[in-house]
């Protein structure tokens, strides 16, 4: 008998050169590698995350899409935000830029994600302290604004990674659950 699987598209969005793509090496694979090239499209991977349980007592998977940053696959990457329940929205901490252009991100998931889906904000390369441009209250204030939760993450050193992950799975499961009682109690 197969165990059925509890599985979860999330999709990782930012600006180019945020570190989407680390990220996401970091937590699938446990590595860094700071030569990866730019996305050009999508790449999907999938994680067990067996620390985090649905209400059936089955570990989550996540089904991982990381989609390009530049602004020429833009319009591309957003076709890979339908059925999405899950978003990472990811800034580097030491280029404005990419943190100033956020709210188009969120803006671009509102309007193509799944109804109920779940964000969580990364701030990346905290490990780069010389070159930050962004305070932590800074980026805190704005994911408060927009009722979503922030990290602050090295996927160089892996410096809370997996920790993002497994709050956004938390957060997709308790969704889950909660629309399913509601579901249930309507019936």
């Amino acid at each position: 008998m197969t165990e059925s699987i509890n599985l979860f598209k999330v999709i990782v969005i930012g600006s180019a050169g945020a570190g989407k793509t680390c990220i996401v090496k970091r937590v699938a694979e446990s590595k860094f590698d700071d030569s990866v090239l730019p996305t050009t499209g999508v790449e999907v991977d999938s994680h067990k995350f067996e620390e985090v349980l649905d209400s059936t007592g089955r570990p989550v998977t996540l089904q991982i899409w990381d989609t390009a940053g530049q602004e020429r696959f833009r319009s591309i990457s957003r076709a890979y935000f339908r059925k999405a329940v899950g978003v990472i929205l990811v800034f580097s901490l030491t280029e404005k830029e990419s943190f100033n252009e956020i709210g188009g991100w969120i803006e671009d998931a509102k309007s193509l994600c799944s109804e109920n889906f779940e964000m969580i904000l990364i701030g990346n390369k905290c490990d780069d302290i010389e070159n930050r441009e962004i305070a932590q209250k800074e980026a805190q204030e704005l994911a408060d604004m927009h009722k979503i939760a922030y990290i602050e993450t090295s996927a160089k050193l892996g410096t809370n990674v997996r920790e993002a992950f497994i709050k956004l799975a938390q957060n997709i499961v308790a969704k889950v659950d909660l629309n399913n009682d509601n579901a249930n109690r309507q019936n």
